[in-house]
């Protein structure tokens, strides 16, 4: 959660878990890749696969976090290893990095052959416009 934050800088815990659920034990259809050293995790991502125009399969990474507290390479290098592999595994034609636009780009993603392709917009609404929460009975 530390890294998401750190990446996002919004979102509570629990909404993390709540995403962090969705995308656990969804099979081949999603999840959350690691990368660790020791008891440490030095940096994450969430993945889906989706079927894109004729039926061809995407990768979309979302929460590509690497903290700056640490020389980044190594973990980044390694993090695009295992989009890759997944790509490879999945059978995915493409794969799409969601990031932010104030994220200044490592080159280890020019490098695995990531560079921008398109311009994505996003508004953040009001709680109001929220679904409702069930209170804990």
């Amino acid at each position: 959660y530390p890294l998401v934050r750190e990446l996002s800088g919004s979102g509570t815990l629990a909404e993390w878990l709540s995403f962090a659920n969705q995308h656990l034990g969804r099979g081949e259809q999603g999840g959350i890749i690691v990368c660790e050293r020791g008891a440490y995790i030095r940096g994450l991502f969430g993945w889906e696969m989706k079927k894109g125009v004729g039926d061809q399969r995407q990768l979309v990474i979302r929460h590509f976090s690497v903290p700056g507290v640490l020389p980044p390479s190594d973990v980044i290098d390694a993090l695009l290893d295992a989009v890759d592999a997944l790509a490879d595994r999945l059978g995915c034609r493409e794969i799409q990095v969601e990031m932010p636009m104030s994220v200044q780009l490592h080159p280890a993603f020019a490098e695995h052959g990531l560079v921008p392709g398109s311009v994505g917009l996003h508004r953040r609404l009001p709680r109001k416009n929220a679904p409702e929460r069930k209170a804990d009975a």
